[in-house]
């Protein structure tokens, strides 16, 4: 069972604050970078968050002398955080190259979840927060029970949940504790990245007032 509209949106627009103020445990937090290289619309709300965090942080903070070596670090863990690029990923069709290093192409690591569906467990550095990539053959169905909130971002291909299509691109929520019902495109099949997690759902206005008062 899938949240109705306006729960949806409500989870969508929290998780989007939420990551633009870095406040998203890993994999709530790759999920969403994941899908900001997807979506323009995303892209454009979480930057118009940044902006009025950069404004609030420009009127509201005293400039902080930084150390010297600041920039080569910063620099340094974006070369070691980079999508690998010697072959090793390769076979990853349709996936954000944000989570390439993140899945291993190695076959023997994609288990099987049912005919025609594989599961490969992503690998995070801390908790809470699990995170997958599910290959679905086309006409697959997979049904299961969510453990806790569930985020599913559709990487290629497609699935329904007998009520929406989701295409390549498309963010869904699903309930802690109810079951889920995907079936793959009958044509495409489906690849998508699902996160497991439980964030306390918080307004905007809860949030920014937290900045506000150093929270």
């Amino acid at each position: 069972m899938m949240m109705d509209i306006d729960d949806q949106n409500d989870w969508h627009d929290a998780l989007l604050f939420e990551y633009a103020c870095g406040a998203l445990d890993e994999a709530a937090s790759l999920l969403i970078a994941a899908y900001l290289t997807l979506s323009p619309p995303a892209r454009r709300q979480v930057a118009g968050y940044e902006a009025c965090g950069g404004a609030l942080i420009s009127h509201a903070c005293a400039p902080v002398q930084m150390k010297q070596d600041s920039l080569s670090r910063v620099l340094d863990r974006m070369v070691d955080s980079a999508p690998c690029n010697d072959g090793s990923c390769a076979g990853h069709q349709g996936m954000p190259g944000i989570l390439q290093s993140y899945v291993s192409a190695d076959r023997k690591a994609w288990k099987p979840a049912g005919p025609g569906i594989r599961i490969c467990e992503v690998t995070l550095a801390s908790a809470p927060g699990r995170a997958s990539v599910t290959r679905m053959n086309p006409g697959r169905t997979l049904s299961r029970r969510c453990e806790g909130l569930e985020l599913a971002l559709v990487l290629d291909g497609a699935f329904s949940d007998g009520q929406d299509f989701y295409n390549r691109g498309r963010l869904t929520i699903a309930e802690p504790g109810r079951p889920v019902r995907r079936l793959s495109d009958s044509h495409a099949g489906c690849l998508y990245f699902t996160v497991n997690t439980v964030p306390r759902r918080r307004s905007p206005l809860e949030r920014l007032m937290d900045l506000l008062h150093g929270g």
